[in-house]
């Protein structure tokens, strides 16, 4: 398991819900409509965590497809 510090958790756990939240919104509305819902709100790691973000996502994502 990796060890992460506090802000790679942040930003791991705010990628794992970006996730979740887009994926509802697809779900619910379709690809466009939760676009322009989550679009200035999702996927946007924090500066200098991105690779923390990114994981929660991947993870996330391969959860939902399990």
């Amino acid at each position: 398991m990796i060890r992460m510090g506090d802000k790679d958790k942040e930003a791991y756990w705010k990628g794992y819900s970006d996730y979740k939240r887009h994926a509802e919104a697809v779900e619910r509305d379709g690809i466009f409509h939760a676009i322009t819902e989550l679009g200035s709100s999702c996927y946007q790691p924090p500066k200098g965590h991105e690779e923390a973000y990114r994981q929660g996502w991947r993870d996330a994502e391969k959860e939902k497809k399990e």
